[in-house]
């Protein structure tokens, strides 16, 4: 199942179960710069028939094995199907049957349209080709592959011309569709997990992923986001206060307002413990401590916690990297200092 009908059937279940929350889902459309309304269209590419056979056989597996026999050319599409209602329990397999059942009926009257069209707009989630209210009796047909989503659009403020998801880079698909997972689950107290929420997102959108989340669902209150990411602009972007930055390393908990709004190659060195090569911000430090070496400046205690740091790191440098030429130099020119005090 596609992360977009994960997406889509998760809205429509948490709006049937709580109306309210179209608000927050909307709230969100609005904040990325769209008009608050989602429309997703599905086919169903199985016929009538076979889905009555289906509704009405005590052995829902059976009637599809039969269906393979003569459709070669959607066979490893209904293979899957046949796979994941062998491992489901009864009771969602009863869920998928009464699912077809329920599609059958919204179509009685068009056995040839196999189309669904869903809007999600201030008047919750609406069958676009009717106007009739959508259940959440049509989620197990879309999570089983049964209905296919075709099209995922939204308009853009200010466009009069859809924007399709599919059309969206990846980056931009990836924002839209995580905030439109978290705003359909979130409440007050939540924890919500996200994992390595970089992934396929330019840099640019990983500095603004943070400030995003935290505008977005900042009404909610005592909610924890835990997010683990190796992404320099994302930990540079955390805000200076209830943000904190775990070490796995050394399973301590670093407060964000220490190294937050620093550059990548600060985190990269600092916090990821993976500087890279000519690592700016420790050529500078490194620099800096030469320069007070060199004109007999006692070092201080940050100094002294810098060098400590690099040395923590000194394995991930290569030989050839001025960082580790420099640091060498330093440490040589401290060895041969003259002691103070």
């Amino acid at each position: 199942m596609s992360f977009m009908v994960r997406i889509i059937a998760g809205l429509i279940r948490a709006l049937a179960s709580d109306a309210g929350r179209i608000k927050t889902v909307l709230g969100v459309l609005r904040y990325l710069g769209f008009n608050p309304a989602i429309k997703a269209s599905f086919t169903c590419d199985i016929t009538v028939p076979v889905l009555s056979q289906l509704s009405e056989s005590t052995n829902p597996i059976e009637v599809i094995n039969e269906f393979l026999i003569g459709q070669r050319r959607a066979g490893s599409e209904f293979r899957r199907l046949m796979m994941r209602m062998d491992e489901q329990a009864d009771e969602e397999k009863h869920k998928l049957v009464d699912s077809v059942k329920y599609y059958l009926h919204e179509h009685r009257m068009n056995p040839k349209n196999r189309k669904l069209e869903i809007m999600i707009t201030n008047r919750g989630v609406i069958n676009d080709l009717n106007g009739s209210p959508v259940s959440d009796r049509f989620v197990p047909m879309m999570e089983a592959g049964l209905l296919k989503l075709r099209s995922l659009e939204l308009h853009k403020e200010g466009h009069v011309k859809p924007f399709k998801i599919s059309d969206a880079s990846s980056g931009e698909q990836c924002i839209v569709l995580a905030m439109l997972g978290i705003a359909s689950q979130i409440k007050d107290g939540a924890l919500i997990c996200i994992d390595e929420p970089e992934i396929c997102l330019h840099p640019e959108w990983q500095e603004r992923y943070i400030d995003l989340l935290m505008s977005t669902f900042r009404s909610f209150k005592s909610c924890h986001f835990i997010i683990a990411t190796h992404s320099p602009q994302i930990v540079s972007r955390l805000e200076s206060e209830n943000c904190y930055i775990l070490d796995m390393r050394k399973s301590v908990l670093l407060d964000a307002v220490d190294s937050n709004r620093r550059s990548a190659d600060y985190q990269l060195a600092n916090i990821f413990s993976a500087p890279g090569f000519k690592n700016e911000y420790l050529m500078r430090e490194l620099l800096k401590l030469l320069s007070k070496l060199s004109e007999g400046v006692e070092l201080s205690n940050d100094d002294h916690e810098v060098i400590s740091r690099i040395r923590e790191i000194e394995d991930a440098l290569e030989k050839s990297d001025p960082v580790h030429q420099l640091y060498s130099l330093v440490v040589a020119a401290i060895s041969e200092a003259p002691s103070h005090g």
